[in-house]
Formats: C-alpha cells, structure tokens, sequence
C-alpha cells in the first residue's frame, strides 16, 4: 500500500513540474513569436506540406491548452493552382511540443471555422486529395494530423467516376469532427450536413472510419457507423447504380436510420427507412411506374464483392406489410442471380394491381390475368424465386419454370369477362404458381348470384407451348346465369326457378378445348316460352360434351331428359366469317300423356300416344336466325285434339318427313271419332304453299265432324280424294265417294279462298237427288264466323249416269250450275226422266228476301204411266206418251212458302193411253149408266180403263191453284172437256166436265136419264152431258148439271171444244130440257 501511494504521489509531482514548464513555456513563446513575422516561411512550408499554393490574411499563435496556430482568410488552391481547394474563415491547428523535439509536426487537431471545401473524384476513381492522403517520403518535417473538425462548412463533392456525366453533391451546414485521423487507424466520425444543389435532405453519421494502408484505394475503407437521414433525394444518385440495375431511375424522398458496417464494397447494414413520393419505374416487368404513397421497411442485409444479401425485410407499401428476404448473387455480373422469399399481409387488389410483376409471367396468362381478374382481398402464403435474370426472364426455356413457386390465399375475388357476361365474384380459395403449372386450389364463389366451387389449373404455363386449361366446377345457376348461358333470343323466353346443379369439367388448350358437364335439373322449376313448364320434382337431366376451338364450337352430344322424354342433340357453330351453324336433335319415342302436363301449349290440344322426332337443322348465317330444318316426325297411337268444340284425331300412325322446302308423309292412319281415313301427302313449297294428298275412307260419319242435320247426319263411304293446294288454289284432281246411295266424283279447282271461285265437274254413276238435298240441309255446329263472308263463284258441270228423286228415276243427266253473286242459274239440265226426255233452265237468286226461283222445263215423250204413278196417292192408271212445257216462278225460303207462291203455266199433252180408276170418271160413268146402252160397251174404269187419243191441257198456277180452261181428252168413246182449278194447298177441287160421247147407240135412248131428259142427236148419238166436281181429288163430288145452268164463259168452252149445235145454244130449253 506504501509502495501505491509513493508511486502517486512521484507522478502527481511531475505533473505539476510539466505544467509550470509549460505554461513558463507559453507565455515566453507568445511574447516571442510572431507569425506574420514568419509568414512567407510558413505559406512556404504549408504549400510544400499541401502540395498546394497556401494564402492566409493573418495568423497567430496561441498557447491556451497547448501551442496553437490560428489563421485568418486561409485559402487553399489545387496543385495547379487553377481553382480553389479550401478556403476557411478561420483555421486553427493545435500542435505537440515533444514531436517538435524530434523534428515532427503532430497536429492535435485542426478546426475550420466556415471551411469550403471542393473534393473531386476523377473518372479513374482518384480523387484530388489522393496526395494528401499519401505519406510523404521526402526530407521534410514530417507532419501528422491526429483530429479533424469542421464548423459550418460547405462542402461540394464533384464526382467524375460515373457514366455519362459528372454528379455533383453539395452538403452544406456542414459539422464534422474526424479524431485519430490517420491511415489504418479507426478514425472517429461524426457528421452532420445539409444537402443542397442539384440533393436534398439531412445526413447525420457517428461512427468510426478506418482508412486504408498506403497505396490501398480508400473505396476500400471500414466504416462502422449509424447514419440517419431525413428527406433525402434518392434521384440524384441514379448515376452510381443505373449501370447495376434494369430499371429506371427511381425517384423519392428516403428517411433513414441504419447501422452500416465495412467497405463500400463489402459490408453489412440494418435499419428502417421510409419512402415517400416514390417513383419506381420498370417496365415492361411491371405496366406502369410504383407510385406508392408511403413505403416503409426494415432491412438487415449484407454485401460483398460478388453478392448482395438482404436477409431479413419488412416492407409496408400504403398499409400492406411484406416480409422476406433476397439475395442478388454475382451482382456484378451479366447475369447475376436473385434469391427471394415472401409473404405478405392481405391486400386489395384493386388498390395493389399495379405491382403484379406482368413482365415476368407468361405473355397471355399475364394478359388474362391484366384483362379479367378485377379485385379481390389477396395475400402471399409462400413466394419464393431462386434463378438467374436470364433464368426469369426467360421461364419459358428449359426448366426455368423452377425458380419461381408462389402460393397465395384470395378472397372476394372478383373476374369478369365485360359487362356481357356475369361476373365471377366472392371467389375464395388457394393460387399455387409451382413448376409449369398454376393451379387453383378449394376455389368457391359465385357466377353472377350462382355459388359455385371450382378446381383447376393452366398448364405450362410458362413454356413456349400451349398451355392446357384444366378444370372441374360445380355451380347452381339461376335465372340471369343461365339466360346468359342460352343466349339473348332464348333467354327472352326462358325462366327458371330453384335450385339446379351444373357440374362442368374442361380440358384442352386454347388452340382446342374440351368441355363435358352434367346440370341436374330435377330441383328446380323451369318454362320456356309456353313449350315446356316443368316442375320442381320432375326428373330432369342434361349431359353434355363438346370442344372450342377459334374456329368453331362443337356440340358433340348433349342427352336431356324430362320426364319419359330423351332428346339426344350434337351441334356445330363456326366462327367468324362463316358464322354458320349445324345441329342435330333425336328423340325417343315417348309418350305425349306423360310430358303434356309439363307443356302448356301441348295441352290445349290433348295430345296422347307415341312420338318420336329425328331433325337436323343447317344456318349460314346464324345472325339472321334462320334455321333451315329437315327431319322425320314418327307418330305411333297418337291423338290430339284440335278444337275444344272437334273430335280429338286419334290412333294416328305414320311418319312425317320435312325440309326447309318440303314435307311429305309416308302412309298415315287416323281416326275422327268413329271416322277413319288413311292417306299420305306432300307440300312441295312452303312459298308458295304448295300441298298434294291423297287419301281414303271406306266411311265418313259426318257427324264426327260438327257437322248437324235436323233428321239424320248422313255417312259418306268408299271415300277416295287427290287434292293439291297451291297458294290460294285448290285442286280436286279427283274426290269420290258416296252418300247413301249417290255415288259420286268430283273434279275441279277451287281459286282464291278469300273470294271463294269454283270450277268443278261432278259425274256420278247413280244418283239421288234426295242425297244431295240432305247435304244441303247439313248444318255445322258451334260458333259462326265473324264477319261475312265472301260469296263464292261456282261453275259446275253434273253428270249422272242415272238416278232418282222423290221417287223418279232418270238417266244421262247433263247439267250446268252457274252460281255468282248469290244467284244461281241452272243452264242447260238435260235427262232422261220418265222414259222421256227433259230440258230445263232455271234461275235461283239467294241474295233477295225472300229467295226467288225461276224454272222453264220442257219433257218430251214421257211415260204417262209413271208420271201418273208418281203424281197418284191412290190406284189411278195413265198410260201413253206425255210431253210437258212450262214455266214457273216461286219464292220463299221453306216448302210451304215455296207451295203457296209458284206460279206459271204449264201444258199438258199426252197421247195413244188409256185411263183408269179416276175417281171423277168413275162417279161420271156411273150417272150416266152408259155400259147399259152402248152396243160397243165402254170400258170399266175400274177394271179395265178407258182408251184415249190425246189428253191435251194448259194449265196455270197461281196462289197455290191449278186452273185450266182448255183440257181436253179425246177418246173413241167419248170426249171430255174440264173447266176449272184445282187447290192443291188445301186438296180442294171444282170443275165442270163436259162429255161428248161419239158411240152409235143401239137401245133406247130413253133409258139414259139425264135430269129426267132424253137427249138424242140425228144420227142417235149422245150429244153432250155436263157435270160438276167439287172436294178432295181422292174423294170427289160429282153431280150431273143441265146446260142453263152452264155460264156463258164455260158453256162457249164447251161449244168450241164438242162443236155443239147451234140450237143447243140458242133453244136450251127445247133440246135439253123437252119444253
């Protein structure tokens, strides 16, 4: 302890020793030297020191706290003198007393009051201090500057080194202290500066700094050191690295708070920075400059010759934070290599899509991913990229796709494909870029309102050959999804309702694409236009496969079904200039009950049976919408039913085969309630409407049809037809059948169905006219059309080989009807009726009110036997040949108005015939007792009849009366003569018959008793008797009346007709009546 203290005590006494000598020292050294005394000296010896012409306005010495120069206006040139090294307001340099002992100038310290410095580095890399820096070897003093200070200095540093033009920097408000300055020692550092000129922001250093050895560049300097700085410009020092990096000048303003440690080319460092005001620029790897608003980031890296090694980051760009870490191996090199890795937080992409690096993906998944994928909250699980820039840059070759693997999570992503196609959206699931394949993981979301799920990926992506798209979804369209799925013109009349299930599964490349799904549509409800309406429950299920290419699109089989039906359909779509389309439908053969209920418009007709469809449909120009169909429609037992007010058409079988042009039927069956038919057709052109049948029936019930009758709706059987429509044309090449007895052909055209006109030509082999007036009787139930419709215009030709009505037979009927404008003309009709022969024309206009007929008739040579036997209800017999001539008029719409109002005239003559059992006769006969006193007897008109000669009459019809004035029958017996009518409304008859008998009478005349009278002629011939009829035709009132009581109208009749005496006439009394 003795031994301490004396130990400090020895030192603390040479101390105070050392310190009396100096300050003795100071003071007589101030008092001694003055240095502007030894100003030349001492510019000459700086200048020699410097190497470098030294001025100085003044200078002093001090001795406060050791020996001191201090100069005033010091000023420092380059060596060549040319421009200003230094200048200084004040420069003050401490200095050592013992190294001057030794012949040594040891500078403690030098302090530079407001220094203006100017360094500069040449493009060699040597600066214009590079002198100074250099030990001296010559004989000089040597001189050694330990610590450095600078107040308020400005410094410029003018920088030559890079390319293309010169840097200058400018650090102004400069505060800079250097200590144990000196080669290879660690120099103390502190700094802090302005930036001015061309830079800006604040710098502030503390460190140490270790320069090199002599003859070592000082780019290989240590610096360990914090630097912090504030709003630096980072685009004035693009010049010091563009040549390193491949993108643009990055400008913005950088804080910063690191720690660096080692040389400029080798070091390590950490810190924070922040960014703002940041443009990166590099394109084409990204579209367009970064422009974040704020970027901050935590860094701990490390550099050496060769590499640059970030090993630890922590970016925060407007909020998203990224970490991770990369490596720029072999820098320097043409083709350095670039390790990263990453993850980030989540980011919008809508706010974040400009920094997808587009540049170093695959041409057209970057364009598809840069045209569709429109938003969506991302964020990278595991990014990782290991490769050369020629490796990134060229992923496609070799196995470059390797350095990059990049997994990420989305949700709410959004895709769309413009605004004509739903959008993709809430999509949520993994991405994983690895290898040569990007796939999409556990993705759901929604297309349009649709959920779906999807698993996929694309293929090679980043190779130079076509990607493959493969992919599995499974999705629940709605009504707007799959409107769009149909197309515009279909989705108009398509709604659907529910929950459906489409499953679709791709694979192929753009170049080809393969599509196949299932859409299971039993859940949901679903109408298109008024065809179909199915419910929900209801099997319904659509298969599906097809491919795309840029050509075309391929429909190689779609199968759907609903209910029992199966529709097999395929289909071809080309592209482009073609835009041509091609399709294919097949059915089964189902059955209509079962899907009429799902089928609105099937239903109103009631269909049922079997049907079974195989079509084919061609476009050229599918804009047009024009389909060109062919096909066969198959029908097995099928039924429908047309009209609520019709029979359903029912047991129909046959097939239909169709065009765009044309449509033929093979053989078809059918049945209309008890109505059966077969027959084929063909419409050879739909423009015009061009149509051919042919057909058969062995009957027709009428009825089955609507059709009506007051009594009974009559059948039509052994029905044969040929007909052809053409436009508004019909042709009846050939229409036959019959109708109850009547058989009948009809051939003809019937033109403009608007204004209906008819040429036709009916031949018959038999018929009867009763047939043909029951057809006119027929009636059509149900409404009435609205409206009137046109009259038609008929001309038609008759033809009957024979035939019959109301019970008279006739024969080689010849008629021509000619009907227009609701009037009829019957003009000629010729036939054979009653063995004799008939012309008649005759005139019925409908179009009055009421109807009026016109007939004008004349028969010849006639059988008086069967007229009589026609025209008599009872046993009366005529015989002979009739002829007949008249004309008659009527009008009226029914029978008996027709009865009531015919009027004319009609002459009667008929000849060579005998009568019998005519009521009146008999009664005349019978009075006059004439068999008991002939001696010819005349014959009995009972049993045996009268022979006549001629019967001739002319009668008229008026008012429902027959009336004559001029019948006349000669006989060989006798002759007759009636005056009078006949009411045949009311079968009411009153004549007045006059007999002329002309047999030679071989009794007495007496026994004939005429009103008690005998009357003789010269030659004993009766000469007449007169009689009066009255009452019904077959119950007659005959009574024998005597000439006065004659008119003289009827008894001049008589006397023309019998050429009766004059004194009959004149002496009535005398010769008739014996007075």
């Amino acid at each position: 302890m003795q031994t301490i203290r004396h130990r400090f005590r020895t030192v603390g006494i040479a101390l105070t020793v050392v310190l009396l000598l100096l300050t003795a020292g100071y003071l007589l050294m101030s008092r001694m030297i003055t240095l502007d005394t030894y100003k030349e000296e001492i510019l000459a010896e700086l200048g020699k020191a410097l190497n470098r012409p030294v001025a100085y306005t003044s200078g002093r010495f001090t001795f406060s706290f050791g020996p001191a120069f201090s100069f005033k206006d010091v000023i420092v040139k380059e060596p060549d003198g040319s421009a200003t090294f230094v200048t200084a307001s004040s420069l003050t340099c401490r200095i050592a007393l013992l190294p001057l002992l030794r012949k040594q100038i040891v500078v403690h310290g030098i302090i530079a009051e407001k220094p203006v410095i100017r360094l500069e580095r040449f493009q060699d890399g040597t600066l214009n201090i590079s002198d100074l820096l250099k030990t001296s070897g010559g004989s000089g003093v040597p001189l050694r500057v330990e610590d450095i200070r600078l107040k308020d200095g400005d410094i410029t540093l003018v920088d030559r080194l890079p390319q293309q033009e010169q840097l200058i920097t400018r650090f102004t408000r400069v505060d800079m202290s250097l200590d144990n300055f000196g080669r290879s020692k660690k120099i103390g550092i502190k700094l802090t500066t302005h930036l001015a000129g061309g830079a800006s922001g604040t710098i502030s250093l503390h460190g140490k700094l270790q320069l090199p050895t002599k003859g070592t560049p000082l780019d290989q300097s240590t610096l360990d050191a914090k630097i912090a700085t504030k709003e630096l410009d980072l685009g004035h020092y693009w010049s010091y690295y563009r040549e390193y990096v491949p993108f643009k000048k990055i400008s913005g303003v950088l804080d910063m708070d690191s720690e660096f440690h080692g040389k400029l080319t080798e070091f390590n460092a950490s810190g924070k920075m922040a960014l703002s005001s940041l443009r990166f620029d590099y394109q084409p790897v990204f579209k367009a400059p970064l422009s974040p608003k704020i970027l901050k980031m935590k860094y701990s890296m490390e550099m050496n010759k060769a590499d640059i090694d970030i090993k630890a980051v922590e970016i925060n760009i407007d909020g998203t934070t990224i970490n991770g870490s990369c490596a720029i191996r072999d820098y320097r090199s043409t083709d350095p290599r670039i390790t990263a890795q990453a993850v980030t937080s989540n980011f919008d992409l809508a706010r974040f899509q400009q920094y997808i690096p587009y540049g170093i993906i695959v041409r057209h998944v970057a364009d598809w991913i840069e045209q569709h994928i429109k938003g969506g909250i991302y964020h990278l699980i595991d990014g990782r990229l290991d490769g050369k820039v020629s490796q990134i840059l060229h992923m496609e070759q070799g196995e470059n796709f390797n350095v990059l693997y990049i997994q990420a999570g989305v949700e709410k992503g959004v895709v769309s494909y413009g605004n004509a196609v739903p959008t993709f959206n809430n999509i949520k699931g993994l991405l994983e870029m690895k290898g040569k394949d990007f796939f999409l993981h556990n993705m759901s979301g929604k297309f349009g309102n649709a959920p779906l799920t999807l698993e996929g990926k694309i293929t090679d992506y980043p190779l130079d050959k076509p990607s493959g798209y493969p992919f599995r979804m499974t999705i629940s369209p709605g009504g707007n999804e799959i409107a769009w799925l149909l197309g515009k013109n279909w989705a108009s009349r398509f709604s659907c309702n529910g929950n459906s299930s489409l499953t679709l599964t791709g694979e192929g490349y753009t170049s080809g694409y393969n599509l196949a799904g299932e859409w299971n549509l039993t859940p949901a409800a679903y109408k298109y236009a008024n065809l179909i309406a199915k419910p929900v429950g209801t099997s319904s299920i659509i298969n599906f496969r097809g491919s795309l290419s840029p050509s075309e699109a391929l429909l190689t089989s779609l199968h759907y079904t609903v209910g029992s039906l199966t529709v097999d359909m395929s289909a071809k779509y080309r592209f482009g200039a073609a835009n041509s389309l091609e399709l294919l439908i097949n059915t089964n053969s189902f059955s209509l009950e079962n899907i009429t209920g799902m089928s609105p418009a099937l239903s109103q007709y009631q269909p049922s049976g079997k049907v079974q469809l195989a079509v084919s449909g061609i476009s050229a120009d599918v804009a047009k919408d024009d389909i060109r169909w062919q096909g066969i429609v198959a029908l097995k037992n099928a039924s429908i039913r047309y009209s609520a007010a019709e029979k359903p058409l029912t047991a129909i079988n046959g097939s239909l085969t169709f065009d765009a042009d044309a449509m033929e039927t093979s053989q078809l069956t059918a049945r209309i309630g008890n109505t059966t038919f077969a027959g084929k057709g063909a419409i050879s052109s739909f423009t015009p409407l061009t149509v051919n049948a042919l057909f058969t029936s062995p009957r027709i019930n009428l009825a089955d049809f609507g059709i009506t009758h007051q009594n009974k709706v009559p059948f039509v059987t052994k029905v044969h037809g040929e007909i052809s429509l053409r436009e508004n044309n019909l042709t009846l090449k050939s229409l036959s059948g019959n109708i109850n007895s009547s058989q009948m052909t009809i051939k003809g055209v019937v033109a403009d169905f608007d204004a209906p006109r008819a040429d036709l030509a009916i031949s018959s082999s038999y018929l009867d006219i009763a047939d043909i007036m029951l057809l006119a009787g027929l009636d059509k139930k149900g409404k009435k059309p609205a409206g009137k419709a046109a009259a038609p215009t008929v001309k038609a030709t008759i033809k009957a080989e024979r035939g019959i009505y109301s019970g008279v037979g006739f024969a080689k009927l010849n008629a021509t009807i000619n009907m227009a404008n609701q009037t009829i003309q019957l003009q000629p009709l010729e036939a054979t009726v009653f063995a004799g022969k008939l012309a008649a024309n005759g005139i019925i206009v409908t179009n009055s009110l009421p109807p009026r007929y016109q007939l004008d008739f004349k028969l010849a040579d006639a059988s008086a036997s069967e007229i009589i036997h026609l025209l008599a209800k009872d046993k009366r017999e005529l015989t002979g040949t009739v002829s007949l001539e008249g004309h008659l008029t009527a009008r009226g719409g029914t029978a008996d108005t027709l009865k009531k109002t015919v009027a004319g005239v009609v002459k009667f003559h008929a000849h060579n015939g005998s009568m019998r059992q005519f009521p009146v006769l008999s009664k005349i006969f019978s009075i006059l007792n004439i068999s008991q006193l002939f001696s010819l007897r005349l014959p009995d008109m009972v049993s045996e009849g009268m022979p006549y000669n001629d019967i001739i009459a002319t009668t008229s019809i008026k008012d429902g009366t027959v009336s004559t004035d001029d019948l006349f029958v000669a006989s060989n017996a006798m002759n007759f003569s009636w005056v009078g009518k006949y009411d045949f409304i009311n079968d009411n008859m009153d004549f007045t018959i006059g007999i002329q008998p002309l047999q030679t009478v071989d009794k007495v005349v007496s026994h004939i008793p005429i009103v008690g009278w005998i009357l003789t002629g010269k030659d004993k011939s009766l000469i007449s008797a007169y009689f009066e009829v009255k009452g019904k035709a077959s119950e007659p009132e005959v009574s024998a009346i005597p000439v006065k009581s004659l008119g003289k109208g009827i008894l001049g009749i008589f006397k023309r007709v019998f050429q009766l005496p004059a004194k009959l006439i004149t002496d009535t009394g005398e010769v008739i009546l014996g007075n």
